[in-house]
């Protein structure tokens, strides 16, 4: 079995890849950053767990992208260890005063 290796040669393929790869990176990273001066990081990174979840509604919304089955599984279950997290962690506050 022969297996092909695609190599980007033309510019304006690497520049694609590049802004499908290196911006939306950035622009949900650099944000996240910058808000640690105003929200505490361990409630940052709770909120960071909804991207996956955000990317797929994007895909739906903006690229018409159909959601399977596994990815509504994966929604279920991000966005309940961030309600389940947020509630302990409020439950946490209350406990310790």
């Amino acid at each position: 079995m022969v297996t092909q290796i695609f190599l980007a040669t033309n510019f304006a393929t690497q520049l694609r890849f590049l802004n499908s790869c290196l911006f939306p990176s950035w622009g949900s990273n650099i944000p996240l950053s910058s808000s640690f001066k105003y929200v505490d990081a361990s409630k940052a990174s709770i909120l960071s767990n909804l991207e996956p979840f955000v990317a797929m509604l994007m895909g739906l919304i903006l690229l018409y992208k159909p959601i399977t089955g596994f990815e509504i599984l994966g929604s279920v279950l991000i966005v309940g260890g961030v309600l389940i997290s947020t509630y302990q962690r409020k439950g946490m506050v209350r406990h310790n005063r």
